[in-house]
């Protein structure tokens, strides 16, 4: 398929071994305007309210322009896959932006703290290992894409391919299609980084627990 690229098992190797979340040896950067400024939707990563893990993610058909996802899914000792990927019948896209890029807002960052450590640092690893002339210097986030539905999900990484192009915000499947098209993006499927996707009410979330670590690093809650 046009656009996609498959991740081989060097690369699950690094996003699933025991080292993907030990700290990295970049360099955190100063808190973005974004996550000190007031705005419509705070984001402020991923939050723990019992024994769930709230996200947060844009509506895939409407993107910025409305309304968010809130998502839960349940914490457990093995982090991924929570689901057999054979069982994973929808998908999440997670747009990954590198250090240097003008884009603010996003759902979860990196660096300067890691606020969502249970998946942060593996998206970080593989953004860097996959395509290093953009992400090589760093990865500062992340935001997830999802339909509007509870579903057993997988994830599928949209990377920019050039530094000038992660300068744009993308949170509509339209946008990801057109960048696709433009040779400003491309799609790298990860079935093994899969998990249960169960629409909450934002109240939740507004009540949990963030959840925030050392920079590209897991840490218990």
């Amino acid at each position: 398929m046009t656009g996609w690229r498959f991740v081989g098992a060097g690369l699950l190797a690094l996003l699933f071994g025991s080292g993907c979340g030990e700290a990295s040896t970049i360099e955190p950067l100063t808190a973005p305007p974004a996550m000190q400024a007031k705005s419509p939707v705070v984001f402020q990563g991923e939050k723990v309210h019992a024994n769930s893990v709230i996200n947060v993610l844009y509506d895939w058909d409407v993107g910025e322009n409305g309304p968010v996802v809130y998502a839960s899914r349940p914490m457990g000792p093995a982090r991924w896959p929570e689901h057999n990927h054979e069982n994973s019948v929808d998908f999440i896209y997670v747009v990954v932006y590198p250090i240097g890029t003008t884009v603010t807002g996003l759902m979860c960052y990196d660096t300067p703290m890691e606020t969502c450590p249970d998946h942060g640092p593996d998206v970080a690893a593989g953004a860097m290992q996959i395509n290093p002339a953009v992400y090589g210097g760093g990865v500062l986030g992340h935001d997830h894409m999802s339909p509007q539905r509870a579903a057993h999900a997988y994830a599928v990484f949209m990377l920019f391919t050039n530094a000038a192009a992660a300068n744009t915000h993308i949170t509509t499947r339209a946008q990801i299609h057109a960048a696709i098209a433009s040779g400003d993006a491309f799609l790298v499927p990860v079935p093994d980084l899969s998990f249960h996707n169960a629409p909450v009410d934002g109240r939740v979330y507004e009540l949990a627990t963030p959840w925030i670590c050392p920079a590209y690093t897991f840490c218990e809650p």
